[in-house]
């Protein structure tokens, strides 16, 4: 559109076909005839539609070609009308008829204001077939100005009752079209029919119809319609028809004013927001399959999708952005009842995300959830394009993947919690369920299919306890271990239980389990945890102490750097990187020291990536060396805390209250300098599920503090601008759509 569009009102007058007339003058009829082709096509049948053809569109010079040439055929019309027959004066007079409009236009400014206006309608622009049977201009003292366009009646069901001469619109800029209007207190029925036609397409932009019972007798404004405007629009207006005893007053209707209202931007109800929608106005029943077109320019996972009332079309430069596009589709789709056809808005989008990590993380150790449950989570995700599935499937509690030659991790860690049979309810102990190299393969599969990457996580070197009762000779002290009976439920709390690093077994261990993992799961990143590993039984181990000696360390400081480093080099072998927990990149005997405020340790390799969980000046630490971080800051990303609800079943962890509005507040970005922000590749939410004891359960939490999560991911609106209230109805449309898919989803507020 250009800089500034100009739309008319434009004029339907009916004339009857004047073929087989010959003029006395060809000269008259060759002009004639191009004023015709400066209007539009003529239709067949007996009657021909004249209307502008680019109302005022044109250049000055072509606007003023039309005016002269009008001008100069009414001069000559007298000339015409003489001598000439009927059926000639009455194709001639109904020619005058849009030329007198064309040749009275006014010589207005370039750009009038669309507001309330109503001395813009001259009356030169007032047309009817019979003056005076149909409509005209009159005084009326109730009128704003004291004068009123009063109609009759329609020349047919609907036309075209008056031209707006030049009115300046905002390109893109969606307009609220209203008219002040009165009907005669006798009407009956359809009090009027009004709305934007658009004559390059013979189609309305908007139309309403209104009953005289629900008019005033008194002036009043009415909501005609909404429409973006375009090139070659009207606006008209027609009454109802005449009542039957053929009272042109019966059903008179008065106009005073119109108004084209700036109507605030419309956001659909889609989550996460598109980076850039343009809602134009009207909507596409799509019969068939969305077009799809590919454009090597759009960033990965980007689409561009553009809905009219002629079909969808994607654009997107591979299959995951048309996947994103569909999901977008979906959220905006409606079903017609009758005739179950899919309805769309029309609407313009362009979106993209702004992060490539966009994660879940799913604790499935403290509580067996099992395969049905991961799929619905995978399946809730994919609506929300969040892309990663970051799978901690071992702990201290409870190992449920299986792994070839080692029978043991499920034996001695298969009594404890279980999503939904938990023995903190039960006052039993039960065996969890195992995960089969089948079982993921199923869920790879599934989450493949949505775009999903299921990211991985073994825990070492600590938080192994449960690996430590299976194999109690991989511990430092094992008599540690077979004092509590190898049962991990008798160790309390997590951070008892760490791999002996001075044991070649242990390294070797994880080595083969690596070897399965990278087996069955084709992710690109392995998550090799690194957290919360307790010194101690290293400082005390004669092991762990040669070890450092033989390694060259500076003490057993750097023990879970080496670590770290070596898994880092051993999955790159694979083609695979390690991502851990931010604790990775420090060296201290005090696991608790935050990167934030240590150095960070140089034994790293930089393709290793951190997982920033405790304060987010770790994750910013971290990047400014030139590390990818994914930040999951706890304060807002945990959701194991409460939700701060007045009315909630569900048990939490500690007291910390993470509400829906600061889930919304998350930057992943805070804090971090312009040259390191590639380095945060995103961000996720975890549950750690020792309180979360099934699937409704887990649905609770995540739902709907995971919409916010996935706006921030994806659309990443400006920190400082951020309309929670905005996003909250958005987001009650989502939840009442999630409760319908049988989503278990907790109240907003």
């Amino acid at each position: 559109m250009k800089a500034v569009s100009y739309i008319t009102a434009t004029v339907l007058v009916a004339a009857v076909a004047v073929d087989g007339v010959r003029a006395a003058d060809a000269a008259f009829e060759a002009d004639s005839a191009r004023m015709v082709n400066m209007l539009a096509e003529p239709q067949k049948g007996d009657r021909l539609l004249w209307m502008r053809k680019s109302p005022f569109v044109a250049e000055r010079g072509k606007l003023d070609e039309q005016r002269a040439l009008a001008k100069s055929l009414l001069a000559r019309m007298p000339a015409e009308q003489e001598g000439a027959d009927d059926a000639r004066k009455e194709a001639l007079r109904r020619r005058a008829i849009v030329w007198q409009i064309i040749a009275d236009s006014p010589e207005a400014p370039a750009r009038l204001s669309p507001t309330p206006f109503c001395g813009e309608l001259q009356e030169s622009a007032l047309s009817f077939d019979r003056p005076g049977e149909y409509g005209e201009f009159v005084d009326d003292p109730l009128a704003s100005d004291g004068r009123a366009i009063k109609m009759f009646n329609s020349h047919h069901q609907w036309c075209a009752m008056m031209m707006m001469n030049r009115i300046a619109f905002e390109p893109g800029v969606k307009y609220r079209l209203r008219a002040r209007l009165k009907c005669a207190a006798t009407a009956r029925g359809n009090a009027f029919t009004a709305g934007v036609f658009d004559e390059r397409t013979w189609k309305l932009a908007g139309q309403v119809s209104v009953r005289a019972d629900r008019m005033s007798p008194d002036y009043a404004w009415y909501d005609i319609c909404t429409f973006v405007p375009n090139d070659g629009e009207y606006f008209w207006i027609a009454p109802g028809k005449l009542n039957k005893n053929g009272d042109k007053d019966a059903n008179a209707l008065w106009l005073d004013k119109i108004s084209f209202e700036p109507v605030p931007e419309e956001k659909l109800a889609i989550i996460p927001a598109p980076q850039k929608m343009t809602v134009t106005g009207g909507e596409c029943r799509l019969k068939g399959e969305p077009k799809v077109e590919k454009v090597v320019s759009i960033p990965p996972e980007g689409y561009e999708l553009s809905i009219t009332t002629d079909g969808v079309t994607i654009r997107c430069s591979d299959d995951v952005g048309a996947f994103y596009a569909r999901m977008t589709l979906s959220q905006i789709e409606k079903i017609d009842p009758k005739t179950k056809q899919k309805i769309y808005p029309c609407v313009e989008i362009t979106d993209a995300p702004k992060f490539k990590w966009r994660g879940v993380n799913f604790d499935d150790a403290r509580h067996f959830f099992g395969k049905d449950v991961i799929l619905h989570i995978l399946e809730q995700m994919s609506w929300y394009k969040l892309n990663v599935f970051h799978w901690h499937i071992t702990d201290d509690q409870y190992w449920p993947l299986e792994i070839p030659g080692f029978p043991e991790l499920q034996q001695y860690g298969g009594e404890c919690l279980v999503a939904g049979q938990s023995r903190k309810y039960h006052g039993e102990k039960v065996s969890p369920g195992i995960y089969t190299a089948n079982d993921v393969r199923e869920i790879v599969a599934y989450a493949k299919a949505r775009h999903i990457t299921v990211v991985p996580e073994i825990e070492f070197p600590g938080h192994s306890v449960c690996a430590l009762c299976a194999y109690p000779q991989l511990a430092c002290d094992p008599q540690y271990i077979l004092k509590r009976e190898r049962d991990p439920s008798n160790f309390g709390g997590g951070g008892n239980g760490v791999l002996c690093i001075g044991n070649p077994d242990s390294i070797r261990f994880i080595e083969k389990v690596l070897d399965h993992v990278c087996e069955i799961f084709p992710s690109e990143v392995i998550h090799i945890g690194g957290d919360e590993c307790p010194r101690t039984f290293w400082e005390k181990c004669p092991k762990c102490q040669a070890f450092v000696k033989s390694e060259g360390l500076t003490g057993i400081e750097q023990i879970q750097p080496w670590v770290t480093r070596h898994f880092t080099e051993y999955l790159a072998k694979k083609g695979r990187r390690a991502i851990g927990w931010d604790e990775i990149f420090i060296e201290s005997k005090n696991r608790h020291v935050n990167v934030s405020n240590t150095k960070i340790t140089s034994l790293l390799p930089k393709s290793t990536m951190g997982m920033c969980y405790r304060v987010q000046g770790a994750g910013v630490a971290a990047a400014n060396q030139g590390y990818d971080i994914v930040m999951t800051p706890h304060m807002y990303t945990y959701f194991d805390y409460r939700q701060n609800l007045p009315e909630d079943p569900y048990m939490y962890f500690g007291g910390v209250r993470l509400p829906l509005s600061k889930v919304y507040q998350f930057d992943p970005l805070a804090g971090v300098d312009a040259a390191a922000r590639p380095h945060i590749v995103g961000g996720q939410c975890c549950n750690w599920t020792s309180h979360t004891f099934y699937r409704y359960d887990l649905e609770w939490k995540l739902w709907p503090r995971g919409l916010a999560l996935a706006e921030v991911l994806w659309t990443y609106p400006d920190p400082a601008k951020r309309d929670f209230a905005e996003f909250s109805k958005r987001a009650a449309v989502h939840r009442l759509r999630l409760i319908r898919a049988h989503v278990n989803c907790a109240p907003l507020k």
